[in-house]
């Protein structure tokens, strides 16, 4: 069978919705790319933006028609998963790079996934994916807090979203903020499933993918930066809305019914038990405050490596932790007993 052909290398997809304030820094990201001689072309889709982000994606195609083959899809329905899916349909290109809104690639982002990609299918016959970490980045005292977050099983439970690695492994999960895709793996496992409207939507084609006994490949590197929630309150909406899809998953997908997804469920109404039993039960008092201490233990550890001992930072990260597994668990926990949220709205 004839391979179809198509004007470009690859295509870069971006979904938006509601991001003005994040949208200057990415754009410019991709306005300066070295593409080494990469034929592009950038897919932006406005996910039913209300807050000015598609007049400045329309300014942004202006500016740079007749220098980088740019298309803008104006959606009606704030949908992530068919947005994103929009992007495959559209693109014509084998491959297909994602980032978010509130991602900053470097100049040399794309050359390196794309070589990294060409280079590994001569080993895998069958990849579908490869991609790099997304570091979140923090102003100020949060920034050395979010490192102890991420460098341990407490605040990361595993999850390719915050780890990094040395060398190049095989995972389950690449997020889509920074990976690239072979269009005609995606194609045939259905796509960007409709099932999932705000989080997730990734999970649930990477799940499809592996099942399919496709191979998505983690690399060390090219990181991009990824703008993190600078309040303890958005990192709690971001972490309930990321346990509401993670119940969507473990509702849909039998594979995804693992201990480590198990555990959230239960941590909330254990930790609810623990806090009115404690006043007159001493087992679970010395229970609670364990949990506390452990918390506060590894936060305290994390920053003494990281040789930044100071004590506001230390309670924020002791804060963060505990913020972290409550939202997670909270989501999980309404995921699984009401169903999703919403599409609509931010």
């Amino acid at each position: 069978m004839n391979e179809p052909k198509h004007d470009f290398d690859i295509t870069i997809g971006l979904v938006v919705h509601n991001e003005v304030g994040n949208l200057g820094g990415v754009l410019e990201s991709f306005g300066s790319l070295n593409l080494n001689q990469l034929k592009v072309e950038l897919i932006l889709v406005d996910n039913a933006s209300t807050d000015g982000s598609v007049q400045a994606m329309r300014e942004f195609v202006e500016s740079h028609r007749g220098v980088l083959s740019v298309r803008l899809v104006e959606r009606q329905k704030n949908h992530l998963g068919e947005a994103r899916q929009d992007v495959v349909q559209l693109a014509n290109s084998p491959l297909i790079a994602f980032t978010d809104s509130d991602c900053r690639p470097d100049k040399g982002w794309l050359d390196r996934l794309y070589g990294q990609f060409v280079e590994k299918q001569k080993t895998h016959k069958r990849l579908a994916g490869l991609g790099s970490l997304a570091r979140f980045k923090f102003e100020g005292f949060r920034e050395t807090s979010w490192r102890v977050l991420a460098q341990t099983f407490l605040g990361h439970f595993n999850s390719t979203q915050m780890k990094a690695v040395g060398e190049p492994k095989e995972v389950s999960h690449i997020p889509t903020a920074n990976i690239i895709y072979s269009k005609e793996a995606i194609l045939s496992v259905g796509g960007f499933s409709s099932d999932f409207p705000r989080v997730c939507e990734d999970v649930d084609l990477n799940t499809r993918l592996v099942n399919n006994s496709f191979a998505l490949i983690f690399a060390p590197e090219p990181e991009v930066h990824h703008i993190g929630p600078q309040s303890l309150k958005s990192w709690f909406q971001k972490i309930f809305i990321y346990g509401l899809g993670q119940a969507k998953i473990f509702r849909t997908h039998k594979e995804a019914r693992e201990l480590r997804f198990i555990l959230p469920m239960l941590f909330l109404p254990c930790l609810g038990l623990l806090v009115l039993t404690a006043f007159f039960n001493q087992i679970a008092l010395i229970l609670l405050l364990s949990y506390f201490a452990i918390l506060f233990l590894v936060s305290f550890i994390g920053h003494l490596s990281l040789g930044s001992i100071h004590p506001r930072s230390i309670l924020y990260t002791w804060g963060l932790f505990l913020i972290t597994h409550v939202s997670y668990s909270g989501g999980f926990l309404r995921g699984m007993i009401f169903g999703t949220a919403p599409i609509d709205g931010n």
